[in-house]
């Protein structure tokens, strides 16, 4: 049975179709892709479209640490059960991109896919490793005062002074302020940083 041209298919499905999707930006721009699991960019184009090509390449993550790349067979496709050829990859990152070469250009299956291919398999490996390690919490610290950890009274009182050593300058009022730091004592006093335990005003330098 003899297939429809892949040009043909372009021309009846680039303006509408389910896999499309139209982002619009300022004015009348707008960016379309294409959601496609066949679609290495996801860009809505003949050249991916993995509606309109006889061969296509997908990368795609399959498990916690295997990835699957898998190609279009060209004498399958009435078959849609058995349209694809699948390679499951788990070894280090520098065997999958040469299978992924092999596979995708050294056969002169999809050369001009080879960049595509090579990215998307770069991309989805960094996602496989993030899962793995799981997110880093950050660990939330008060806000910094030249390098001094503040808690909030303490940033009110000393936003307008200019630090010189542990002596503090207001340039509004002239008026010099010196703290002594004492170390922090309880489980909130870690959370908040030092704490100023006096302050004695001094006359204003001449």
């Amino acid at each position: 049975m003899a297939t429809v041209p892949g040009a043909l298919i372009w021309e009846i499905v680039k303006k509408n179709n389910s896999f499309l999707v139209k982002e619009f930006g300022n004015g009348t721009a707008k960016v379309q892709f294409s959601k496609e699991s066949n679609n290495l960019y996801n860009a809505h184009s003949y050249k991916y479209s993995g509606l309109a090509n006889t061969k296509t390449v997908t990368v795609q993550p399959e498990g916690k640490d295997s990835i699957v790349l898998a190609t279009t067979k060209t004498r399958k496709q009435n078959k849609p059960s058995s349209l694809l050829h699948k390679s499951v990859m788990k070894k280090e990152f520098p065997r999958m991109a040469k299978a992924v070469e092999n596979q995708v250009a050294d056969n002169y299956y999809r050369p001009d896919l080879k960049k595509a291919a090579l990215a998307r398999l770069s991309a989805v490996n960094r996602s496989l490793q993030v899962a793995k390690s799981g997110v880093k919490k950050r660990n939330r610290q008060p806000s910094k005062f030249r390098g001094r950890n503040l808690n909030a009274a303490y940033i009110r009182m000393v936003v307008p002074l200019i630090h010189v050593g542990n002596t503090q300058y207001r340039p509004k009022d002239g008026t010099i302020y010196r703290y002594t730091v004492l170390p922090p004592k309880t489980v909130d006093d870690q959370q908040l940083g030092p704490q100023p335990s006096a302050k004695a005003p001094l006359k204003a330098a001449a």
